[in-house]
Order: C-alpha cells, then sequence, then structure tokens
C-alpha cells in the first residue's frame, strides 16, 4: 500500500461518522473527486447516500466550483426520475458534503453487462425503451430549466425495481452539467462554467461537444442513442482503446448496423437508434419530449397495448437515416381474403341476398293485386232493337289463395351506444359549415384550448367512445382509420386544437341523442 492509499483511507469516513442530521452506515463507491457514504437519519431511520468531495481536493477551486454545481443543480430539479437532495453543508474539515435520497438499486452498466453474462447480448427492447423514455423524462426537466448533463452514459442511470414491480430510473452526476446561453441558475457565474470544456466520456460524448460548440439539449439526445445503442447490443456504437480514436468516430464514423449483434430487432427500433444518432444535431429530435413521445408509440406496439390512438411515427425512414447502405425491402403484397360464410363478421358479409329476398316480396304481391283487379266481370250493353239469346255466364275461374304476408322478422336488438360526453371545460365547438370551400376542403375554427395532462385525458376517453358509437352505426372502418390517424397525429404533435377538429369530425359520424 502506497503513502497516498493509505492518506486516502484514513480521510474516508468511518462508520458512526455524523454528517448533519445522519450517521454513516457504510462506504459503498470512491472516485477521484470524492466519496459516496450510504447514511441513516439519527432520528426517523431514513436512508440517505452522503458523498463527500476528497480531503485532497478540498483546496482545489475547480473541484469545489464542480461539486457545487451539481448540488445546486440536483436542487434545483424536482422530478421522479432524478434524485431528490435532502441537505448540503460542509464537515468540519471544510469538505463540502451532499446528502442525497438513497436509490437501492444498480447501475444500467451493471444491468447490461449481466445481461451478457446471461444470454451473450444486450437487455430486451422493451426494457431499453423502458429505460429510454424514463431518461428522456429526467432530460426533458432538465432541458426546461436550460441544462445540460453533458456526461449522460450507462454509469450515470441507476435501475431499480418498486414494490409493484416496476421499474423505476433515476439520472445522475449532473457535475459536468452546463447551462444553456441564457439561462440563469443559481452557478451561472461560477468560473468553471464560464470556461470553455469539452469534457464528457469518449465513447458517448456528442460530435459539437468534441468540437467545443455551444450545447443544447440536442448533445443529450446523442449520448442517449449511444445508451440506447449499448443497451440492445451490450456494447457501445464506438470501440476504441485510444480516447482520440474514439472521438474522431464520434465525428466522422457511422454507427455500424445494430442487425449485425441483434436478432430479429424490430426496424423501427433501429431507425430510433439512429435518430438518436445522426452527426448533426438538427437531423435529431428536436426536444428530449418529442423523443419521448415516439418511445412511447413503439412501447405501445411492442407490448401489444390495447388502444384505439395510433398516433402517426414521426421517425424518418431508415434509407434516410442510414443512406445508400440500407437496401430497399420490398413492400410485401396482403394474401387472399378468406370469404367463407364462418370467416365473415355481419358488418362484412355482402348485403344482397336480403335485398333481392325484400325486392321479391314486394314484386309478388304488386303482381297479386295487379291479377285480382283485371279478372273482374265486364258488363256488355245489347241494342233492344235485335235481342240476342241469353247466353249464360261463363264460370268465373277459382280465385287464387289469399296472399299470406311473411310474418315480421324479429327485431334485432341493437345495443344502446354510450352517451358522449364532451371534452370538460372546453367551450362548445363551432358548427362546420357543410358547403364545399374552395381551394381546400376546411373545417370552421374550433375554439381556443390548451394543452395539458388533463386534455389529453379527456379527449383521448372522448375518442374512445365516439369510435364505439361510430362503429355501431355503421360508418366505414376506412373512414374511422382515418379519424384515429389524424386524432393520434394531433395528440404526438401536442396540438390540442387539431385534436379538437377530429373528435368534432367523429362526433357528427356518432348517433345523435
Amino acid at each position: 500500500m502506497t503513502s497516498g492509499e493509505a492518506a486516502q483511507q484514513t480521510d474516508q469516513l468511518a462508520p458512526g461518522a455524523t454528517v448533519g442530521s445522519y450517521e454513516i452506515v457504510e462506504l459503498i463507491g470512491s472516485g477521484g473527486m470524492g466519496e459516496v457514504y450510504r447514511a441513516r437519519h439519527k432520528t426517523i431511520g431514513r436512508l440517505a447516500a452522503v458523498k463527500v468531495l476528497r480531503a485532497d481536493r478540498a483546496h482545489d477551486a475547480k473541484a469545489l466550483d464542480l461539486f457545487l454545481k451539481e448540488a445546486t443543480t440536483l436542487g434545483a430539479l424536482s422530478h421522479r426520475n432524478l434524485v431528490e437532495v435532502l441537505d448540503f453543508g460542509h464537515l468540519p474539515t471544510g469538505q463540502p458534503y451532499l446528502t442525497m435520497a438513497f436509490v437501492d438499486g444498480k447501475t444500467l452498466h451493471e444491468v447490461i453487462n449481466e445481461s451478457l453474462d446471461s444470454n451473450g447480448t444486450g437487455v430486451s427492447a422493451v426494457m431499453a425503451l423502458t429505460v429510454t423514455e424514463q431518461v428522456l423524462n429526467a432530460l426533458g426537466e432538465a432541458h426546461k430549466k436550460g441544462i445540460v448533463h453533458r456526461d449522460l452514459k450507462p454509469a450515470n442511470i441507476m435501475v431499480l425495481k418498486e414494490h409493484s414491480g416496476e421499474t423505476l430510473v433515476k439520472v445522475l452526476d449532473f457535475g459536468l452539467a452546463r447551462p444553456v446561453e441564457g439561462a440563469v441558475l443559481p452557478w451561472a457565474g461560477l468560473a468553471s462554467t464560464k470556461q470553455s470544456s469539452a469534457a464528457g466520456t469518449p465513447a458517448y460524448v456528442s460530435p459539437e461537444q468534441v468540437r467545443n460548440e455551444e450545447l443544447d439539449g440536442r448533445s443529450d439526445l446523442y449520448s442517449m442513442g449511444c445508451t440506447l445503442f449499448e443497451m440492445l447490443s451490450g456494447r457501445a456504437p464506438f470501440v476504441s482503446d485510444s480516447p482520440l480514436e474514439l472521438v474522431k468516430m464520434q465525428l466522422d464514423a457511422p454507427p455500424p448496423p445494430l442487425a449485425d449483434f441483434v436478432a430479429n430487432l424490430p426496424e423501427e427500433v433501429e431507425r430510433l437508434v439512429l435518430w438518436f444518432l445522426q452527426k448533426k444535431r438538427d437531423d435529431r429530435p428536436e426536444s428530449a419530449d418529442v423523443a419521448r413521445l415516439e418511445v412511447r408509440r413503439l412501447l405501445t406496439k411492442l407490448s401489444r397495448e390495447s388502444t384505439i390512438v395510433r398516433p402517426a411515427s414521426t421517425l424518418p425512414s431508415l434509407q434516410k437515416l442510414s443512406g445508400e447502405h440500407v437496401a430497399h425491402k420490398p413492400r410485401q403484397t396482403p394474401g387472399p381474403v378468406d370469404t367463407s360464410p364462418e370467416a365473415l363478421t355481419p358488418s362484412s358479409r355482402p348485403k344482397w341476398p336480403w335485398v333481392a329476398a325484400s325486392l321479391g316480396l314486394v314484386l309478388t304481391g304488386a303482381l297479386g293485386v295487379f291479377g285480382l283487379r283485371s279478372e273482374q266481370p265486364v258488363a256488355v250493353v245489347v241494342p233492344a232493337s235485335t235481342p240476342a239469346p241469353v247466353q249464360p255466364e261463363p264460370p268465373l275461374p277459382p280465385a287464387p289463395p289469399p296472399q299470406v304476408p311473411a310474418p315480421p322478422s324479429p327485431p334485432v336488438a341493437v345495443a344502446e351506444p354510450e352517451p358522449v360526453r364532451p371534452v370538460e371545460g372546453l367551450e362548445e365547438l363551432a358548427p362546420i359549415d357543410p358547403r364545399p370551400v374552395k381551394g381546400a376542403h376546411k373545417a370552421a375554427p374550433v375554439a381556443t384550448c390548451r394543452w395539458s395532462a388533463d386534455f389529453k385525458a379527456l379527449a383521448r376517453r372522448d375518442h374512445q367512445a365516439l369510435q364505439v358509437a361510430a362503429a355501431k352505426r355503421g360508418v366505414a372502418p376506412a373512414t374511422l382509420t382515418r379519424l384515429e390517424d389524424e386524432f393520434g397525429a394531433a395528440m404526438v404533435k401536442t396540438d390540442c386544437r387539431g385534436a379538437l377538429r377530429a373528435l368534432d369530425k367523429l362526433r357528427r359520424l356518432a348517433p345523435s341523442r
């Protein structure tokens, strides 16, 4: 053991030491900047993670700035997918410490390694998308506050299981975070933030961060793409023993095809990864929220969840994302349709036999009436001067049997459609003029609205009720699909006016009460 290692061990906090209101239990991690301890509140027993700056860095101005940045950044953010800050202070030795909620889980790096050991590849596509969605939730919160993480990677993402069995993700380590241009934050005036720095991990850093350009949230999306690639394949998109070579690959080299490492990967998932890994930031998703909506759509599709709303995909084509290296796949032609009576649903069975039978009954009745009227006797007038012998009248032909009308078919019980309730809290929609409009078909403008979680939930509920009511009325499936896609596209774009227009069109097709 060297003298430096012995000194470092001496500086570590011993179990039982007090840090603020917490008592140290054990050391759970250490690095170049500091140590992380498991601690317990002395009164209520709550577990916490205490991060302490190393004693030999306590007088380093840059290290102090970075430590304070992480504390103030996490203090300014509040989100389910971010670690909660409980306390901040200084030890008697002058070392700053940060107390955070204890996260009892594994790093994403450990989860990927366990998956490699068990099945030789990365995690499943559903698991990878679940983690990605929650990371994008955390990034969206940070980006709205003007904060770019700059060091997103599997080692800075914690994965844990809740009591319900659901996966919960926490994004850690905002020590390298930087405010975007114009953001006002408590630490925006610190010296280390004014100095331009391309710090980050070479295997996950974005091209613009390598070039030391001004960053925005799309830089974190590139790092998310590298992380998602590693979750699926078990390795980062670019691998090299030389950090300089890694940096060059991030600038110029295209990522290898995921199909070389993952079998039976859905094409849309590969397109999502390539969308994140575009070298030009303008070719990536415009924000974490836009990317999260696409991830949620893919998760719904892969999990086969039952839903009426199927938003249209906003992913660019695989050929556009990969350039000329992707061969065009021919469109598959649908197989023959089964037209046997057993395979036909009531809405798809041909209606001509019933129409022909009805017309036959009507024509038979009309001919019978006409025949009875034409067989009535006709009186003949004979002049008196030429009496004619009276001849007996020929007997009348027997009358045809009376037409017995067919018994009426029993009435078909039609389920009463559920009442369609308008979206609460919104003004009544303006009626749409049925007359054609020159140029393009446009609906009358709807009332102003504001996008919110309540509006989203109520609009989805009304859309589902209207779809069911219109289907029971017999609206063509093609029409329902078109209106469904229109509504889904508006929901993806968070366009509340477009969603209201789609609901208004669908409401006109549903039965009125």
